[in-house]
């Protein structure tokens, strides 16, 4: 079968997918056939109980941060391989797992003894132990090499495409290779241990100090997670070599991390993507007559490619286009504001777009698109003469945007205590960031200011944006005048807490609904607002309940 490598080179580019296409075609039918179907489904059956195991114990190698411990099991199980020959001058099967799976538990208690014992993390402990071992495993297997009658080659890469043809056993009325059997039973096993101590294991992953303080035994599910490592490594190392075993370990539990927000979805975007890397990556390493565990390495790192750029909310793509979108946005607001700016010190709703470009520091056609989208969203519209002008819409934004930029500047004096000359650049950021509900916190933890640090006086917005009259009585400042409509929630306390809070406060007080109240004095320092009814008697309103009482004025306030 011509390879598609070859290929490549002496076909048109646009005729490429259709010969890889072809090609793959080819392949499938090749593998599928009656005469090949056997070899097939043992090979993949195999190469899917390796993914499926590696899987599962790598996402939660991964969450606690041990990702490389599968690298060194892998590696280190050569060098228990050698001595285990050399002890018993035996090849037989239960000799090499017994060694690989001593040498497998020793590297692991080694490495928490290197790091329990020293000022060395465990990361770093657990390279120097496993490349001391590995290193010591490749010496002993070059020198006697003769005598041993195993393959380097062999232990990095297994024998994956020829298991069918290897040493068989009898279950349930068909002949299968041993090492399917042995690793069938591995991944059952494994199964019904996560099944059966999933939260033990959910818990002590994500935070160990918890898992102690509900009775969790930590320790025990360390030892027996290292236990359930040893044992899949040991039966994936002789029939798929360590290649395969670390790829499977790392790469479909990192592309379940990046697809994923919670543990159950990790474990089945880490199952589904070691899957379809031992189904593609078999297939095409028969394409390209490459061995098939390295290609199934392959595609599981290109599958986590994928996912690192196209991941939701996480992947490089997204991140770039949420970046994007978010500076399109405050590029939008910052002219927005410039405008009412502009308008406030003008007084004209008329603005050139030449100038307007000189001062947002950008190109008139940047500056057109911008104001192109700006008018979709009714914001500004365009004048006769060219120029543009806000709507009320967009008024009311950058109304908004203004109030959070000067309620930053003086949370930032106030209450971090930032010198005067240095909150605008951070205000500046924070309004465009920070969403509106906590604005009003902000707002409320400062006893609604009427001015900024600098004097300016802060913007007020009405409690219902289609009633521009409504307002929270805190809101309002000495001359307002209206009446009394009702309650609203304060900003951290549920609705249904309102009437057992204040009702008898309210009734103290002999406010009625649909009272014509004026707003006669505001004490900042002691946060209280006293108004004045019709009879002329003077309420002081404190400022939880001032928080919760609607008025709606006569007429819609200045500023």
């Amino acid at each position: 079968m011509l390879s598609a490598i070859g290929l490549w080179g002496i076909i048109p580019g646009r005729a490429i997918p259709l010969v890889v296409a072809a090609s793959f075609s080819g392949a499938w039918g090749e593998l599928w056939s009656a005469a090949a179907r056997y070899d097939t489904l043992c090979t993949l059956a195999l190469a899917g109980c390796v993914a499926l195991c590696c899987a599962w114990l790598g996402c939660f190698m991964i969450l606690r941060g041990q990702a490389l411990l599968g690298d060194a099991l892998s590696h280190t199980v050569l060098l228990g391989l050698v001595v285990a020959v050399l002890w018993t001058g035996s090849l037989g099967s239960g000799t090499l797992l017994l060694a690989a799976l001593v040498t497998a538990v020793v590297t692991a208690v080694m490495i928490q003894l290197v790091s329990g014992t020293s000022r060395v993390k465990e990361d770093a402990a657990t390279g120097i132990v496993f490349t001391t071992l590995f290193a010591l495993g490749v010496i002993l297997l070059s020198t006697l090499a003769p005598r041993l009658h195993l393959d380097a080659q062999h232990a990095m890469y297994g024998n994956l495409e020829f298991v069918a043809i290897g040493e068989k056993q009898g279950v349930l009325g068909m002949l299968l290779p041993i090492t399917l059997v042995q690793m069938s039973v591995v991944c059952l096993v494994l199964l019904g241990l996560l099944v059966l101590f999933y939260q033990p294991l959910l818990i002590s992953s994500f935070d160990p100090q918890l898992a102690r303080s509900l009775g969790v035994p930590v320790r025990w599910v360390d030892a027996g997670l290292l236990g359930a490592m040893s044992a899949t490594v040991v039966g994936a190392f002789s029939s798929v070599g360590a290649i395969l075993v670390v790829g499977l370990l790392i790469a479909p539990p990192a592309t379940g991390f990046l697809m994923a927000r919670r543990l159950p979805g990790m474990l089945m975007w880490a199952s589904v993507t070691g899957l379809l890397s031992a189904l593609i990556g078999f297939h095409l390493a028969y394409i390209w007559d490459v061995t098939a565990a390295g290609m199934i390495v392959v595609v599981a790192c290109g599958m986590f490619g994928i996912a690192f750029l196209w991941a939701p909310g996480v992947g490089l793509v997204w991140k770039a286009f949420r970046r994007a979108r978010l500076q399109l946005r405050m590029s939008h607001e910052n002219l927005v504001r410039t405008l009412l700016k502009w308008q406030i010190q003008s007084g004209s709703t008329r603005h050139d777009v030449v100038e307007l470009a000189e001062v947002m520091g950008c190109s008139t056609s940047t500056l057109a698109f911008l104001l192109l989208q700006m008018r979709w969203r009714g914001w500004v519209v365009k004048a006769r003469d060219g120029g543009v002008r806000l709507t009320e819409r967009g008024v009311g934004e950058a109304s908004r945007l203004d109030r959070a930029h000067r309620l930053w500047e003086a949370y930032l004096v106030e209450q971090v205590g930032l010198p005067l000359d240095h909150v605008h650049p951070s205000a500046e950021e924070l309004e465009h960031l920070l969403d509106e509900a906590l604005v009003a916190r902000v707002d409320d933890v400062l006893g609604h200011p009427e001015t900024d640090p600098h004097g300016a006086e802060i913007p007020r917005l009405p409690s219902n944006p289609s009633q521009p009259t409504l307002f929270a009585m805190s809101r309002l400042r000495v001359g307002d005048a209206g009446h009394l409509v009702g309650l609203t929630p304060p900003v951290d306390l549920p609705a249904t807490s309102i009437a057992r809070e204040n009702a008898g406060l309210i009734a103290g007080l002999k406010l009625d609904l649909g009272a014509e109240l004026l707003v006669v004095d505001r004490d900042a320092e002691q946060e209280t607002w006293t108004i004045r009814l019709l009879n002329g008697r003077d309420v002081v309103i404190p400022h939880e309940l001032a928080d919760q009482l609607l008025v709606e004025l006569h007429s819609p306030p200045v500023s």
